[in-house]
């Protein structure tokens, strides 16, 4: 989680409302493994204390400075025009720079009852693993080695899946591995995508989908997250019609530990509340290491929003990307993402606008808040492709419903620099985002299966669907609904019936009438057995089916019922058998949506079943289509 707190700034001048701090927050957050004893506040470090801080005397400038150099939690608006802000005191060299360094006028009280909280749940990190890859008191959250292992497992599974491959990549070492060979981890990516294009002989290109998790060790969650995102793809691929597309039309790749080295530690030593990497340097051997989410080089080096106190937990590191697990990350994204989209000076061509058609989406999960970030956050300013970005975070939320904390937003929290994000968006034009999940750093399984893993999951989903151009996808309409039977048999005349519900504004969550979600329809599309986007051998795209749409609002329900015969010119594969329908949408700004797809299986009426006795049926009887339908084999119709 992102430490400083721009929002401060926000209550300062009475801009936004802020939600008031709920108790329950606390119940799950901070796991204490070696402080003694369980039970009421008695003293001792971490603890939290609160910062009470008048909105009247404080300066802006001195808040932001103050509040970078800390591990904050969160803030709450109090009465009488103060400001409440929470720091996690992990040592005594903390609580003397938080004293020190607070802002005049300030108080510092130590918060015995959230403390006390803390205290309370130290048993939970106690409890023996239900399973041994599993973190202790969290049988539904993996380890580190669970997370490698369940890597190795789906690129084993993956052999066995015809046109899925699963690679894992080694794209580095982690600091600790630098050092002694020995020691540390090696960098891994997982990449997962489908060539079920190419295995039909056709040729199309690829989206790029690119996820980091696991970036600040103590956030348990991400790393979950994104290994349930990989099981899903890979488990739905040549299952589920709209995830063997995606895969088929997106190369994913997922480094799901991206800070090995400190979440060992954040697993094995919880009550340090491990955020940085394992990098040396200060002289309290608990507090070192870099932020790596504060080293990438795109706007470092800003004092608003990251620090150069090699102890504080947002320290930047010695220079731009001088960690070698946001090199690997780095070096790594550079081969994937096309270099022909790229900004010749990425700085001082920063106000210029990437093309709508720029590939890639990236995605940096983090915990905690229920938030979705998207650039900048150096700065409390939109970048010059805000609608597209905006657009996209809008539809991400109506899965997780989440606050938009984006630059301009009510609930834009603090600048962050040299973050990774920023770094994806200008430096390489991918449209970026980050999560805040959840509610704490040890969340709850409760919440985790219940609440996190539900509204999330479709949501990275959704987002790999418009990988391919997400500025532009974002901004069109959303089949949010497509139905067909399962299964039919087949006869030229049979009725096929497909239900297909389109909107440009359902899932643009958010204040309303926001601008690209408040056009009409234009057309629905439809191909059969070939993505729009793909082409065969030579060179030709799928036949489209264009229907007609009347006068609308913005969202239409369209019942189609059509004979069989008007689809079977457009197979691409044998009649019988399966069949995959692709849907899309245009509105009236011209703009295009993702793509959903959905089967069919066409299967050959079982001749025993009927009341026909097909083995008497000749030539002449063939000639009914009654008699085609009872007895398709024998009339030669399938």
């Amino acid at each position: 989680m992102r430490l400083l707190v721009v929002s401060i700034l926000f209550m300062l001048t009475y801009a936004y409302a802020q939600d008031e701090v709920y108790s329950e927050w606390w119940e799950s957050i901070f796991l204490q493994a070696d402080h003694a004893p369980i039970g009421p506040d008695n003293g001792g470090l971490p603890a939290i204390y609160t910062v009470i801080i008048s909105s009247e005397g404080a300066q802006k400038e001195e808040i932001t400075s103050f509040v970078s150099e800390f591990d904050y939690l969160t803030f709450s608006s109090a009465e009488n025009d103060h400001v409440n802000i929470s720091i996690l005191v992990h040592n005594e060299e903390d609580l003397d720079s938080l004293t020190s360094r607070k802002p005049l006028q300030a108080q510092v009280l130590r918060n015995h009852e959230e403390t006390q909280r803390l205290r309370q749940y130290e048993a939970r990190t106690k409890s023996p693993s239900v399973a041994s890859n599993t973190i202790p008191g969290f049988p539904c959250l993996r380890n580190l080695q669970g997370v490698f292992d369940t890597m190795e497992e789906l690129a084993e599974k993956a052999l066995s899946i015809e046109s899925l491959t699963v690679e894992i990549i080694d794209i580095g070492d982690t600091y600790l591995k630098t050092v002694n060979s020995t020691d540390g981890y090696d960098m891994k990516v997982l990449k997962i995508t489908g060539n079920g294009v190419a295995k039909r002989g056709g040729s199309t290109e690829k989206a790029i989908m690119f996820v980091t998790t696991g970036v600040h060790a103590r956030e348990y969650v991400p790393p979950e997250l994104g290994t349930r995102f990989a099981e899903a793809l890979v488990n739905g691929y040549g299952v589920d019609a709209d995830i063997t597309s995606i895969l088929d039309h997106t190369e994913v790749h997922l480094v799901l530990e991206s800070n090995p080295d400190g979440r060992f530690v954040a697993e094995t030593k919880p009550a340090l509340y491990q955020r940085k990497n394992q990098r040396p340097g200060c002289a309290n051997s608990d507090a070192g290491g870099v932020d790596l989410n504060r080293n990438f080089p795109f706007k470092w080096g800003l004092d608003s929003g990251s620090s150069n106190d090699t102890c504080a937990q947002t320290y930047r590191g010695s220079g731009p990307a001088s960690e070698p697990e946001s090199q690997a990350i780095i070096e790594y994204a550079k081969s994937i993402f096309p270099e022909s989209q790229r900004k010749d000076d990425p700085i001082g061509q920063i106000n210029d606008p990437f093309k709508e058609d720029t590939r890639g989406f990236y995605t940096d999960i983090h915990s905690y808040s229920e938030l979705i970030i998207w650039p900048w956050s150096f700065e409390n300013e939109v970048s010059p492709n805000d609608e597209g970005e905006q657009s996209l975070a809008r539809k991400i939320k109506s899965f997780n419903s989440y606050k938009l904390s984006g630059p301009q937003q009510p609930d834009f929290l603090y600048t962050a620099s040299g973050i990774i994000a920023d770094w994806f968006y200008g430096e390489l034009g991918a449209v970026s985002f980050t999560y805040e999940l959840g509610t704490a750093f040890y969340q709850d399984c409760a919440t985790v299966e219940n609440e996190i893993i539900p509204s999330n999951l479709p949501s990275l989903i959704y987002a790999a669907k418009t990988s391919l151009t997400p500025l532009s996808l974002s901004k069109g309409p959303d089949i949010t609904n497509l139905l067909l039977p399962e299964k039919l048999s087949y006869h030229p005349t049979t009725t096929l019936e497909i239900i297909i519900k389109i909107s440009d504004s359902a899932l643009s969550a958010g204040p309303p009438g926001y601008s690209t979600s408040m056009q009409t329809i234009s057309t629905i599309s439809l191909t059969v057995d070939m993505h729009p986007n793909d082409k065969d051998n030579d060179g030709n795209g799928p036949n489209i089916i264009q229907l007609a749409v009347d006068s609308n609002t913005g969202t239409v329900t369209k019942s189609l019922s059509y004979p069989l015969s008007i689809f079977v010119f457009s197979f691409r594969e044998p009649t019988i058998g399966p069949h995959t329908i692709y849907a899309f949408g245009t509105d009236s700004d011209g703009y295009v949506g993702p793509v959903t797809a959905a089967s069919i299986e066409l299967t050959c009426f079982d001749e025993t079943t009927s009341n026909v006795n097909c083995a008497l049926v000749g030539d002449e009887g063939c000639t009914s289509i009654e008699v085609q339908t009872a007895c398709p084999k024998m009339c030669s119709i399938c």
